[in-house]
């Protein structure tokens, strides 16, 4: 891949020190940077996921910790993706033994708890679908969902009358899952393709930007879903996340704390449609969050991936965010200086 620099700023480049030492996880931290310097540890990219595309410019080299991650923006497509990504045995290890260390250490009876009670986030996507679909709700028996960590958001469904299936690679989570009576399998989605059923619903909650071949993945959850079945997307989306923030919002907009060491590919809804519209979904309905509901479309549409017609690329939409994020800072550290 013929690769230019376009880094978004002196905060995106990665160096060993860059981790700070008062951090909760900085031994952790400073563990994962070891494993991954070990040969085999991650693969590379030689082009593009989205369109084949072999030329990019490097955005970022780390992530919000100071992890070194090197995030890429396609010249052909305008898609965002990591140069490297976990190799398969790297990627079982870490979803098994790392990844959950990073929930500030409570036990998994504890999480699960927190996140099925009718507050939690697995609730809310519960109501979300149901709001969304309406009366189809009513048709959907079986619900999968692939990376299901301990079960909670299948925990909504199954608590309402569906049969739900999940898989994961974490034991202590699964096995928490279980005992609520979550069907989880250990695995992959190969696990759920085993069981020759089909999904009438597959959701998949901050799934998507994890997946190291999201064609291959993409491609299992098409076999996976029943011909008038639904797929739900939940994944952050760079061009709307930052809805929430009340004040000062288009100048607090932190784009590298949004970038996550585990992650592949970083989405706009644009970015999502795009990429799954070669594998015949359409969008039904979605947001720039994101949170997203597709369906298998029976009309042939034009598959080829296409630059966004916006005024701004990707490019220019970050550097743009950038320069108004080091503005703040800069106007927050004179107030801070005044107050003092």
């Amino acid at each position: 891949m013929k690769l230019a620099k376009k880094i978004l700023s002196g905060r995106y480049i990665f160096n060993d020190e860059i981790i700070d030492k008062k951090n909760l996880h900085y031994n952790l931290l400073q563990d994962i940077i070891i494993s991954v310097k070990k040969k085999n540890s991650r693969n590379l990219r030689n082009f593009c996921p989205a369109c084949n595309g072999e030329s990019a410019e490097i955005i970022s080299e780390r992530d919000r910790y100071g992890l070194p991650i090197t995030f890429v923006v396609c010249l052909d497509c305008d898609f965002i993706f990591s140069k490297e990504y976990f190799s398969e045995d790297f990627m079982i290890s870490y979803y098994k033994s790392t990844y959950n260390k990073f929930s500030k250490n409570k036990s998994p009876e504890k999480l699960f708890s927190e996140r099925t009670n009718l507050q939690s986030p697995s609730f809310e996507r519960y109501k979300f679908i149901k709001k969304i679909l309406k009366n189809k709700f009513n048709d959907i028996k079986i619900v999968m969902e692939p990376g299901c960590n301990d079960g909670c958001n299948l925990y909504q469904f199954l608590k309402n009358g569906k049969e739900v299936l999940g898989c994961d690679f974490d034991e202590n989570r699964i096995s928490i899952g279980q005992k609520a009576g979550v069907n989880i399998f250990k695995g992959g989605v190969e696990k759920l393709l085993e069981t020759n059923k089909k999904a009438d619903l597959i959701i998949l909650p901050h799934v998507l930007a994890h997946v190291t071949n999201l064609n291959e993945f993409i491609g299992d959850i098409k076999k996976l879903l029943s011909p008038n079945g639904w797929v739900y997307i939940e994944t952050p989306g760079f061009r709307g996340w930052w809805n929430k923030i009340k004040i000062l919002r288009n100048y607090r907009k932190n784009f590298l704390n949004f970038i996550h060491f585990e992650f592949c590919y970083i989405f706009d809804l644009d970015l999502l449609k795009n990429f799954l519209l070669k594998f015949d979904f359409k969008l039904f309905y979605g947001d720039e969050y994101i949170r997203s509901i597709f369906k298998l479309s029976d009309i042939v549409e034009n598959k080829r991936i296409n630059l966004r017609k916006k005024k701004k690329s990707n490019i220019e939409y970050l550097l743009n965010m950038e320069k108004k994020y080091l503005k703040f800072l800069f106007f927050k550290k004179k107030l801070l200086k005044l107050f003092k």
